[in-house]
């Protein structure tokens, strides 16, 4: 498990989507970590954090595309 702290975002634009995958990247190497079963997730306004990340994987070449996305109690309306 790897867990990020990206506080007081309520929204992720195309630069932190880009810094994000970087610091996953370092995250997985550093940790030796595999990359079949990756799942990406968070809570309340954790989940609008964690849903354009999501996006933003799904439509690159990288190998850290996650397998599945949960938010939870997310206004993702905003």
């Amino acid at each position: 498990m790897l867990l990020l702290n990206f506080n007081n975002h309520l929204w992720v634009d195309e630069d932190d989507c880009r810094a994000l995958t970087e610091e996953l990247e370092k995250g997985f190497v550093q940790n030796e970590l595999g990359r079949n079963n990756i799942y990406i997730g968070g809570m309340s306004i954790g989940g609008n954090v964690a849903l354009r990340p999501s996006n933003y994987l799904m439509g690159t070449t990288s190998d850290l595309a996650p397998k599945g996305l949960f938010i939870v109690d997310s206004p993702i309306d905003l």
